[in-house]
């Protein structure tokens, strides 16, 4: 049975577009920047006003403060709006798509229509007569504080970095070197401990790994990346534009993050600016991992790899270095595409496949644009270009999508000149080509598609006889169009004179 959502699915394109008419995209963008101007109003007040009425339990008051109800009313409204603010802010800032954003975005929802629900129930039972309402005032108050003061803790780690307040209280310490290890002793040089640290095979995840996470995510990782510098994992280090490495791989005399990890105490650029500085065993380690363990690629078209010092042979390091390498170039490509205003991401936390939706994108998204793509040939299973510019000529650029299983087109100049490179893609289940070029000819083609479900091409040129036609290419394929096909009808037992 076709889903409620698969219904609305040819009319995204048509909602799309009437948010894109009221003009480009600064002005959204400049209300997501007011999100930090006004979140913080409705927390002071919706937390204020749960105490005010928590006393109140306590001295078992039997009347709502005008206060704490007015205050609840002014938060509900305050945190309608800086939820609206804040999703648009996650949106074209580009916000990491994480479960930091997802629980922070969506707790502060349940607190703004809980706050406004909460008031609501305030006003009638403000006066204690109806014990019901007073008392569902009061609790339902205590808890959407706690809701959003939960909500604005992992804002708090967007802003901050991971752990904020907790890393104070219970610092994370770098793991102890292993039995046997070769570690410098306190007062030796830092040349002693680099001659320790060649010792021993350096690896980043076992070695490394642990540094960066004691010393330099918390501003330098997935929440909060000063700098545009992220080290929680290889592939951030390694993505982006080649000339704006901090590490350069085989050279870490010549690496920056060397070079301020080294800065002397009080230096201006010191890293980490606060803080124990690290110590020179920690420093020997990065040194020799640089130097000995560090594969980079470049994350540009046709990707490179550099030359690596004793990279062990075999299937598991081929493997490895494989799965580096591809995780690098999906960065790359991830900041290509964020950097031209498209929205690109997971499909789920915890998967592998990822969607774009340039749609939206001021200017709009062309056949040039599917370069930025290059890299997530492997992941991409959902794609939506409503409203772009791209061509029949363009779409040669989807080649090697194979696992593309979701593909919209609708409301552009795709017709039958893309076929071709459409029937490419295998893998397609579900295509939109709704007010498109198309026509009865193309849809015939693509109906040969192995594993296409569902076909919209409404408003398009296609006839209901060619919905018809395609339909009976392969049983299962549902094509949506403009109109009901007609129905077939027993032909007459004779024929009439005009049909003679």
């Amino acid at each position: 049975m076709t889903s409620f959502v698969d219904l609305l699915e040819p009319l995204s394109g048509s909602m799309s577009l009437a948010q894109a008419d009221v003009g480009d995209d600064r002005w959204w963008r400049f209300l997501g920047r007011l999100h930090p101007l006004t979140v913080h109003f409705p927390i002071g007040l919706a937390i204020t006003a749960a105490v005010v009425e928590l006393i109140n339990i306590i001295r078992r008051k039997r009347e709502a403060s005008q206060f704490a109800i007015t205050a609840t009313g002014i938060a509900a409204v305050t945190a309608i709006f800086a939820a609206f603010f804040g999703w648009l802010n996650a949106d074209f800032e580009g916000a990491s798509q994480d479960t930091t954003l997802f629980l922070h975005r969506w707790l502060g929802i349940i607190g703004a229509g809980g706050l406004l629900l909460v008031f609501m129930t305030g006003l009638v039972g403000r006066t204690g007569v109806r014990i019901t309402a007073f008392n569902g005032y009061r609790w339902g108050l205590i808890i959407c504080a706690v809701v959003v003061g939960i909500g604005s803790h992992f804002g708090g780690e967007m802003a901050y970095g991971e752990g904020y307040l907790t890393k104070v209280l219970f610092p994370v310490k770098a793991p102890a070197p292993e039995d046997g290890a070769d570690v410098a002793p306190p007062d030796s040089s830092a040349a002693d401990a680099a001659d320790a640290a060649d010792a021993k095979k350096v690896s980043f995840e076992q070695h490394v790994l642990p540094i960066f996470e004691a010393r330099c995510v918390e501003c330098h990782g997935a929440d909060k990346d000063k700098a545009d510098l992220r080290l929680d994992s290889y592939a951030a280090i390694f993505s982006g534009e080649k000339e704006w490495w901090t590490v350069l791989p085989g050279d870490p005399d010549h690496s920056l993050l060397v070079e301020r990890i080294e800065f002397p105490e009080g230096h201006v650029d010191q890293m980490p600016p606060e803080g124990d500085r690290l110590t020179a065993a920690e420093i020997a380690t990065i040194r020799a991992w640089i130097t000995e363990d560090v594969v980079g690629v470049d994350s540009g078209v046709g990707a490179e790899v550099l030359p690596v010092k004793d990279v062990a042979a075999g299937t598991t390091d081929a493997a490895k270095a494989e799965a580096d390498r591809e995780a690098v170039a999906i960065a790359g490509a991830v900041d290509a595409l964020r950097g031209r205003g498209v929205l690109v991401m997971r499909i789920a936390q915890d998967s592998e496949e990822w969607e774009i939706n340039g749609s939206l994108v001021s200017p709009k998204f062309t056949d040039e644009d599917l370069s930025l793509m290059n890299g997530l040939q492997r992941v991409l299973v959902w794609a939506n270009f409503t409203r772009t510019d791209l061509t029949d000529a363009g779409l040669v650029g989807l080649d090697g999508y194979d696992r593309l299983r979701s593909l919209r087109l609708s409301q552009t100049s795709i017709g039958d000149g893309g076929v071709d490179a459409l029937l490419k893609l295998e893998g397609l289940e579900v295509l939109n080509l709704y007010a498109s070029s198309i026509t009865d000819a193309g849809i015939l083609r693509l109906a040969e598609l192995p594993n296409l479900r569902r076909l919209y091409c409404a408003d398009s040129a296609v006839t209901p006889e060619g919905v018809v036609a395609a339909m009976a290419v392969r049983d299962g394929l549902e094509i949506i169009g403009s109109a009901t096909p007609p129905v077939s009808k027993e032909p007459d037992a004779s024929p009439s004179e005009g049909d003679e």
